[in-house]
C-alpha cells in the first residue's frame, strides 16, 4: 500500500466524501488468521469499535472501502467470482478466519468485504434497524459492495453477521 498511508496498522485510508477515513483491513478484531467477531448486537459492536478508538464503519464508509477507487461491484472486479470470497459455502456453520482469501481483498486492501459476514454499520435504516453490507458465506453473488440489508434487529446477535471498525 501507499508509503503515506497515515493509519493505525491494518488500516488503510478510504476517500469517502471528500474526507479521509481509515477503514480496518479486517473483520473486528482486525487481525489476519483470526476468527473475526459475530454473534454481536449493532450496538456492542459500535462500543468494541470505540474502545479500540475507532467509530463502526457507516455505510458510506464501508461501500467506499469495498468498491475501490474504480467503484465496482464487487471488492475484486464487476463480474461475481464464487471462487473469490467466502460466499458459496452453503455447508458452514461459521466464518473463514480473516484474509483466510487472498484474491478477496479490495482495491484499497481490504479483506472480506465479500461474503464471509454481513457486517454491521452506524447507518440508520428504518424503525429502528441498521443496515449491514456485504453478504455472509452463503449468499452467493448477493455478497457484493452495494448489496445491504436492513432487517436486522440491533439488539440481536446473530451467527452470521459481524463488524468493522473505522477512524
Amino acid at each position: 500500500m501507499a508509503s503515506d498511508n497515515n493509519c493505525a496498522p491494518n488500516s488503510f485510508p478510504v476517500s469517502v466524501k471528500e474526507k479521509i477515513v481509515c477503514v480496518d483491513a479486517y473483520e473486528f478484531p482486525n487481525i489476519s488468521g483470526e476468527k473475526p467477531r459475530n454473534m454481536v448486537s449493532q450496538n456492542s459492536a459500535a462500543m468494541l469499535c470505540e474502545s479500540a478508538g475507532k467509530h463502526l464503519c457507516s455505510i458510506d464508509e464501508w461501500q467506499a472501502a469495498c468498491k475501490g477507487d474504480k467503484n465496482q461491484k464487487y471488492p475484486y472486479g464487476n463480474s461475481y467470482n464464487q471462487t473469490k470470497c467466502a460466499t458459496d459455502l452453503r455447508t458452514a456453520k461459521e466464518p473463514l478466519r480473516s484474509g483466510f482469501s487472498e484474491h478477496c481483498r479490495s482495491w484499497f486492501g481490504m479483506y472480506d468485504m465479500s461474503g464471509n459476514l454481513w457486517e454491521w454499520t452506524s447507518s440508520p435504516a428504518r424503525d429502528g434497524l441498521f443496515l449491514v453490507a456485504g453478504g455472509a458465506w452463503n449468499t452467493q453473488n448477493a455478497s457484493s459492495c452495494t448489496e445491504t440489508k436492513f432487517s436486522f434487529y440491533p439488539q440481536n446477535e446473530y451467527p452470521f453477521v459481524g463488524f468493522r471498525c473505522c477512524k
